[in-house]
């Protein structure tokens, strides 16, 4: 199973917007919940080079630990995903630091998710980046050209053609964030 996303950020006012549509088009709330993300990289190769990602995530829903593979294409998010429920999240960071794998940092999350059929639609605040919309479904990987078709059809009738889709997961976005807030030194 893989997970077809496509990310798009906007600015506060259009986030509202977007919610009002995703309400008048029949997008049920599943959950409104802040999720803290620990990310993770390997002892054996640097996840950010391989484009894989390992973390684990707390929220009212109980702890996740998952892993992501490479983006398998050029256009969204899209990714092999696997993911278990564990009992800790301090047990989990430890179990994977005693193992080598090495805290990258952290992500705060405020999340309200969408439901409309079989795709998920997720408003987000993130903590020091902003606003953004993430619409997802669930794929055979046989059929995620029929997934990326479907969610392109959602961002129309939500009138979000005019923004740009992010690939860069948001670990990615707040890396790129702190590097550039790094002095140079001389």
């Amino acid at each position: 199973m893989v997970e077809v996303e496509i990310k798009i950020q906007v600015d506060k006012e259009m986030w509202t917007i977007v919610k009002e549509r995703v309400q008048k088009i029949g997008g049920q709330v599943i959950i409104e919940k802040e999720e803290h993300d620990i990310y993770f990289n390997s002892p054996s190769k640097d996840f950010i080079e391989s484009d894989e990602a390992l973390r684990i995530r707390k929220d009212v829903e109980g702890v996740r630990l998952t892993y992501k593979g490479p983006k398998i294409d050029k256009e969204t998010k899209t990714r092999d995903e696997v993911e278990i429920t564990i009992n800790s999240f301090e047990k989990g960071i430890e179990l994977l630091e005693r193992l080598g794998f090495t805290p990258v940092r952290p992500v705060v999350k405020n999340r309200t998710i969408f439901r409309l059929e079989d795709i998920y639609i997720s408003l987000d605040y993130i903590e020091e980046l902003g606003y953004f919309i993430e619409l997802e479904k669930k794929s055979e990987e046989k059929d995620v050209s029929r997934a990326i078709t479907e969610l392109k059809n959602i961002i129309t009738v939500l009138n979000l053609n005019d923004y740009p889709w992010i690939r860069e997961s948001y670990l990615e976005l707040l890396i790129e964030k702190d590097r550039k807030k790094r002095p140079i030194s001389r």
